[in-house]
């Protein structure tokens, strides 16, 4: 009986293959003017009818969530409109939770005293080698504070 070649992982093309991801969190301007609507009040439906309320967070301008209803932003139905966003402006600045644990242990990464990144030395002589004016925190480093 004769013997199969191995399969091989199938070869992707250099210009497609992904190099690099980068995440980040939009100013409070940028999202602004993506926004579709400012949500300024709480209601979902008005009181008798079940219409849902102008500039509120049921918006028609943000999608729909009936089948046969009709998007105001794009004017596609629930199958093909992939929702829009709106924001609500608050009276005071909020911590995001999700990045709260993230932020403190950057925080931590920085004296206070000399107003510097911490660096073991061995990191702060590889940085002046390279000639790097820039420093990436990461907030998961493996050496101590």
């Amino acid at each position: 009986m004769p013997t199969l070649p191995a399969p091989t992982a199938p070869q992707i093309p250099t210009h497609k293959r992904i190099s690099s991801l980068k995440f980040g969190v939009f100013a409070p301007s940028d999202i602004q003017k993506l926004a579709e609507l400012q949500c300024t009040t709480h209601l979902l439906h008005e009181t008798t009818t079940p219409t849902t309320v102008p500039n509120g967070l049921l918006d028609a301008r943000m999608g729909v969530s009936e089948k046969m209803a009709i998007c105001e932003t794009c004017g596609m139905t629930l199958q093909d409109c992939a929702g829009h966003f709106g924001y609500i402006q608050l009276a005071l600045p909020v911590f995001h939770v999700g990045y709260l644990t993230t932020v403190i242990k950057i925080l931590q990464q920085v004296c206070t005293t000399e107003r510097r990144v911490r660096l073991h030395e061995s990191d702060r002589e590889e940085k002046a080698r390279e000639g790097s004016k820039t420093i990436a925190l990461n907030a998961f480093t493996d050496h101590p504070i």
